[in-house]
């Protein structure tokens, strides 16, 4: 039986990348684990088909996070989901980025700050107090901010204020839960080969001065990252709480 037997746990953005791998590791260690995606029906399954072939428990959960009014069915559906069994993790992986130099400094409008603000930062906000007295003693919640939110991107400001927000939110989260047992914290990669980087790998010289900044050497996987996460959710990392952790493999 793996560390997890018996609990469960709320993914989103969990149809591709860092959230699939996340909920595959966690249903791995015997959770089960709601998959959350917004308009990848077909890559969500795929992820349940995955798990459920390696022997784990999930099911897929539809919501546009872009529409706040989704959340409440969204945590219906969760509910029903987990049956009477509480929540044990939240991982608010789910987030939309800036097309790499479209919406920089010069270029940006109310409607990519509001898209970009709601859900990086209200959608987890939301998504959390919904879920927070279904929340089991002892629970863990996990978003997902990144190195953006720390440092000066003119070409992406809206999605760097964005992360600089959740790092803040953070703790306000960690305070609002501690009384119930629940820890919050934040992983805040770095440069990680995913769909989110297609943009800007298109940007000469971009992967190579990424490559040179990282002490490793190299871009971070999403089993880096999944990793990463997974640390914060295990038993042993009960006394951590409020922290932003950097997962970048060392950045010069």
């Amino acid at each position: 039986m793996g560390e997890f037997s018996g609990k469960t746990a709320v993914v989103t953005g969990a149809s591709r990348g860092i959230g699939a791998e996340t909920a595959k590791r966690i249903a791995a260690e015997g959770a089960r684990v709601a998959v959350h995606y917004g308009n990848s029906p077909d890559a969500a399954r795929d992820v349940v088909a995955a798990i459920e072939s390696a022997g784990g428990s999930a099911f897929a959960v539809q919501a546009d996070l872009a529409d706040s009014a989704a959340i409440v069915p969204m945590v219906d559906a969760i509910r029903e989901g987990f049956g009477s069994r509480p929540v044990d993790f939240l991982v608010n992986n789910a987030g939309v980025g800036s097309e790499w130099g479209k919406h920089g400094f010069g270029n940006v409008t109310a409607e990519h700050f509001d898209a970009l603000f709601h859900v990086n930062v209200l959608a987890p906000l939301l998504i959390t107090q919904a879920l927070a007295e279904n929340f089991a003693e002892g629970g863990r919640v996990v978003l997902l901010s990144s190195v953006s939110g720390r440092s000066a991107q003119p070409r992406s400001p809206v999605y760097s204020a964005s992360k600089a927000a959740v790092n803040s939110l953070t703790p306000m989260l960690a305070l609002a839960l501690a009384k119930r047992g629940v820890s919050v914290n934040a992983i805040a990669p770095g440069a990680v080969d995913t769909e989110f980087l297609t943009g800007i790998r298109t940007v000469p010289g971009f992967e190579e001065a990424a490559k040179k900044a990282c002490w490793s050497g190299r871009l971070g996987t999403v089993e880096d990252i999944a990793g990463a996460i997974m640390m914060l959710l295990r038993k042993e990392s009960g006394w951590i709480n409020g922290r932003v952790i950097e997962a970048t493999g060392g950045l010069a």
